[in-house]
């Protein structure tokens, strides 16, 4: 099924982006990202998305990873969490104005932290 998926988007848009959750080398031919997938809020939100990762990496080395962003147990976890996406995959962004779990709103310093978590990934990537 991902196989029909992916050809008929390539087949309308030649630079579409399969994204898919499926990290295993089976699945290498019918996608082009891979998403590390929701947070599970009651774990070490770092711990957990740097295990994904590797994991995804040791199936798929030469695919884009997807850091995902979604849930957050507390602003200061997304904080965390934010300055380590550029060293696991691409960067997410799920919230504008507040993190969902605790509703704290982002600070100015909130935003500063995603155009540098932006900035690094974009510098990391052009390497």
């Amino acid at each position: 099924m991902l196989w029909i998926l992916r050809d008929e988007a390539k087949r309308c848009k030649a630079d579409a982006l399969i994204m898919t959750h499926t990290p295993h080398p089976v699945f290498a031919s019918v996608t082009d990202m891979i998403r590390l997938n929701d947070v599970n809020t009651g774990q070490d939100v770092p711990e957990q998305m740097i295990h994904r990762a590797r994991v995804t990496r040791a199936a798929l080395p030469h695919h884009a990873v997807d850091t995902d962003n979604w849930p957050m147990p507390s602003r200061a976890a997304w904080r965390e969490y934010t300055r380590l996406q550029p060293q696991l995959g691409i960067p997410s962004l799920y919230f504008v104005t507040h993190v969902d779990s605790d509703q704290q709103p982002l600070t100015d310093e909130d935003y500063d932290l995603v155009r540098e978590t932006w900035a690094a990934w974009s510098t990391r990537s052009a390497q």
